[in-house]
């Protein structure tokens, strides 16, 4: 191999690096929502950092690789025991996701397992909504609810989420 990956502008060892920082600071996980009485999931792919020029290089990895991001600042003190000023990088769509779990996870070592998960949700559900016109059109699988429901739990199933999802399976009788 010549040193870089399908994007030839990102080297492995940049990929390597985004995926050491994403292993120790940041998270692969789902987020739950509710609009207009209709259950809907999505990924959240996301980093937390106060340091300016580690920011800058995710950003520009992501960027070379051609990946959708949002920055969010979460301003000072936004985390308890925090005095700093703080930003979060989120992927949140799934083609993007796809993209960023297939740069990381030859790498990731203490969140491989949550980053595999979540692809194969991904996968699942962009296999699913091309035949339909909108992700919500398309209901979820028992096998995608019970992969949201896994990356819950070992996300330390936070906010109650995997028992949300769990609830929907049993009401969807799935």
């Amino acid at each position: 191999m010549n040193g870089t990956i399908d994007n030839q502008q990102v080297t492995q060892t940049e990929a390597a690096w985004l995926a050491g920082i994403w292993d120790g600071e940041g998270s692969f996980g789902t987020c739950y929502a509710n609009k207009n009485t209709s259950k809907n999931f999505g990924i959240r792919i996301s980093v937390v950092n106060s340091d300016a020029t580690i920011l800058k290089k995710i950003t520009d990895i992501l960027d070379k690789a051609d990946i959708g991001y949002h920055v969010q600042e979460k301003g000072y003190g936004a985390f308890p025991g925090s005095h700093k000023q703080v930003w979060a990088i989120r992927i949140g769509k799934y083609k993007q996701g796809a993209m960023a779990l297939d740069l990381m996870m030859p790498y990731l070592s203490g969140k491989l397992s949550r980053a595999q998960l979540l692809k194969k949700f991904i996968n699942s559900r962009l296999s699913r909504i091309q035949k339909v016109s909108r992700n919500s059109d398309c209901p979820y699988s028992k096998e995608e609810l019970e992969l949201l429901a896994n990356i819950c739990d070992l996300n330390g199933n936070q906010r109650g989420t995997s028992e949300t999802i769990r609830a929907e399976i049993a009401n969807r009788g799935l």
